[in-house]
């Protein structure tokens, strides 16, 4: 089976998304539900940015690689080679996290 890509169109970024803390800071393991979700992740994929009225493109905001915190509204879930990914508008992301 060949190895597939994914491309979003216009505005939209496919981000993956970081798990969520197993361990507090303390050593206490979190069980399932009370674990909170970290709203962290890695762009994986760009659009090429809304075409606006005169045919230029809006430009986008974060790059591929880029580590990145988003909201938790307005973004769709979806499986990319068998992984939970979510699908946004870039607008979304709130801040780029720089090491």
């Amino acid at each position: 089976m060949s190895q597939q890509t994914v491309q979003p169109i216009n505005e939209y970024i496919l981000v993956k998304p970081m798990p969520a803390e197993e361990k507090t800071k303390g050593g206490i393991f979190i069980v399932g539900t009370a674990q909170e979700e970290p709203l962290i992740g890695e762009v994986i994929a760009i659009g090429k940015g809304k075409r606006k009225s005169n045919g230029d493109r809006e430009a986008m905001w974060v790059s591929v690689g880029d580590k990145v915190h988003y909201t938790k509204n307005f973004v769709n879930k979806v499986m990319h080679k068998g992984i939970p990914h979510l699908l946004m508008d870039h607008r979304r992301v709130l801040l780029i996290i720089e090491n």
